[in-house]
């Protein structure tokens, strides 16, 4: 840790994935491995925004890339384990039976990613429905549940994939189920909407803010500040001309946002710490 610089908490990143696009293969690394390579010689465009990155959340959402049971981890670092929308169809019985010892795992503080994503052919979407329903009677309300919605392409904001997962929530989770709303690209609307359903809401902003339109940055600045997180969704979202998004770029993600609201960056950095610990938990 470096003394003078802020500390910053990504609240979701993809520890297999990343070391898959950076070494070829998903297991066998560390969080401070990725961190050390975004300021290595193979890295060209290195963070511009230096943070001490001090908690985190690693997501695991392929059932095949899922850690031991037993696993162990070192240093601040949280996990969750759930089911990307996207392979839902390789959740298989005994991976079904890792995924709920795992939630047992002292550092699981989590279930997701999952959700639903309309970029998949619509013959499959009433399947994705069904495996996202398994996943929700999973959820408990001491427990935040990560959620992963994305609209059909072309579609900006997924306000229908939004309320069609708020529907089948209504139908069976607790109104006070804590949730992560991950990657969130929504207006204010969505926003009122989420909070009003259950106001346990926390939604995270990605690098993805470089492009948002009038409405979204409305959206954003629409979000209470005690329900704000700071994500890089590691690898994705690279921000800049970075090639690899690692948890190391977590304070450039926090310098898009700042671009937007009415914040100081030590302001804005200290707040979504904090909502990152009050949601997943102080630190070991």
């Amino acid at each position: 840790m470096r003394a003078g610089l802020p500390n910053v908490f990504d609240s979701h990143f993809h520890l297999d994935r990343t070391s898959k696009k950076i070494w070829k293969q998903e297991s066998g690394y560390t969080v401070e491995d990725l961190l050390k390579y975004s300021f290595s010689r193979n890295v060209d465009q290195k963070p511009a925004s230096k943070v001490n990155v001090v908690g985190g959340v690693i997501i695991y959402s392929e059932p095949k890339t899922y850690p031991d049971v037993n696993f162990s981890i070192e240093g601040p670092w949280k996990v969750a384990v759930g089911v990307h929308p996207k392979h839902f169809d390789t959740l298989t019985v005994e991976r079904s039976i890792v995924l709920k010892q795992l939630l047992q795992h002292p550092k699981v503080v989590a279930l997701g990613e999952c959700g639903l994503d309309r970029t998949i052919p619509v013959s499959k979407w009433s399947r994705q429905d069904e495996v996202f329903k398994r996943m929700l009677h999973l959820a408990r309300a001491d427990q935040p549940l990560v959620l992963h919605l994305r609209g059909p392409n072309g579609d900006m904001y997924g306000q229908d994939v939004h309320a069609r997962c708020r529907e089948l929530m209504e139908i069976i989770c607790n109104p006070s189920q804590m949730i992560h709303v991950h990657c969130f690209k929504g207006t204010v609307e969505m926003v009122e909407l989420w909070l009003r359903k259950f106001p346990r809401t926390y939604f995270g902003v990605t690098a993805a803010v470089q492009s948002f339109d009038d409405a979204q940055i409305a959206g954003l600045r629409a979000i209470p500040r005690d329900r704000l997180l700071l994500e890089t969704d590691s690898p994705y979202f690279p921000p800049g001309r970075a090639e690899i998004n690692t948890p190391a770029y977590i304070g450039d993600v926090g310098a898009y946002v700042i671009s937007h609201l009415d914040l100081r960056p030590s302001e804005l950095y200290q707040m979504t710490l904090e909502n990152g610990l009050a949601l997943y938990g102080a630190r070991d």
